[in-house]
């Protein structure tokens, strides 16, 4: 028993590590939302946000809120704050970038263009609503 569990195993081991990186990295990616939920800058992360790890434009069924976004393995993501993504309401967001244990909002996204990262602001600390995003894998 203990030989077969150990046989599997590594195959496990070894199909995972023969895996092309572009097939792990396809499985990992993500956009995370986070609100504000008190005057300490304490936040926690949107739950039930449908589509949140696929390419392309999503509609949230309802008005969010959030103040920062968390970027993972897509090559970009936009926010939108109207649905379908409308191009006019697109969401400019900012890069918090800390420096001797301070933070400072820097202008880092191209044409509202979010890459990976977990500093993304949409505002100065506030919430601010969105209604739809677009993230696009590498081609």
């Amino acid at each position: 028993m203990f030989n077969t569990i150990a046989r599997m195993t590594a195959l496990i081991v070894l199909v995972t590590v023969a895996m092309p990186f572009d097939a792990i990295a396809d499985k990992r990616t993500l956009i995370r939302f986070y609100k504000t939920i008190n005057d300490e800058g304490q936040e926690r992360a949107l739950m039930m946000i449908k589509n949140d790890d696929e390419p392309g434009c999503q509609t949230v069924h309802s008005l969010r809120k959030a103040s920062r976004v968390a970027v993972m393995g897509f090559e970009y993501c936009e926010i939108y704050a109207e649905p379908e993504c409308a191009a006019e309401t697109r969401i400019h967001p900012l890069w918090a970038k800390k420096k001797n244990k301070t933070e400072k909002l820097i202008d880092r996204a191209k044409n509202g263009r979010m890459t990976q990262g977990t500093r993304w602001m949409l505002g100065s600390g506030d919430n601010v609503g969105f209604r739809s995003f677009r993230c696009e894998r590498t081609p």
